[in-house]
């Protein structure tokens, strides 16, 4: 098991969520923009694969804003002490599940609100923005979904108690 202050050393907070401005703006519930990685500089997307789930690293310039957050308090307002669900366009909503490739990682048709959105200033909550950088901590498996270094099967994510 990995402290807290290991963690931060490989870096979880790793993604952005991108609107169609450049300017700081506070994300709704259900508003779509980009998820994008900045250790790949690519957005998380749908996208079929032969193993694991069908996600993939793609351009953003040749990606319409497809992810979105629910927010299970449904209090119209999203910040760093929510339980959220996130759905991927093309796919569904996005829960944690063993599978036999890639990151365990699975496909649920209702919302499964077992993702926390971290924030980099610990303990205090804000209103989530976007171009701001998050951590995405999953309460299930207990762990920040990353960017994977190592070539693997199917998208490039891993769990970061895996590390």
């Amino acid at each position: 098991m990995f402290s807290l202050t290991t963690l931060q050393s490989y870096g979880q907070h790793q993604w952005q969520f991108v609107g169609a401005k450049q300017e700081y703006k506070d994300i709704k519930p259900l508003e779509k923009f980009y998820l994008l990685n900045v250790q790949s500089n690519k957005v998380l997307g749908y996208n079929g694969q032969k193993k694991g789930i069908n996600l993939s690293w793609l351009k953003p310039q040749k990606t319409k804003f497809n992810i979105l957050f629910k927010d299970k308090n449904n209090d119209g307002i999203l910040d760093t002490q929510d339980s959220v669900a996130i759905y991927v366009e093309g796919g569904t909503y996005l829960k944690y599940g063993v599978r036999e490739y890639s990151i365990n990682l699975v496909w649920s048709s209702i919302p499964v609100y077992e993702w926390a959105i971290v924030g980099e200033n610990k303990g205090t909550t804000t209103v989530l923005q976007t171009h701001k950088r998050y951590g995405l901590y999953n309460l299930s498996k207990q762990a920040y979904m990353i960017y994977a270094e190592q070539d693997g099967v199917g998208v490039r994510l891993q769990w970061s108690d895996e590390w």
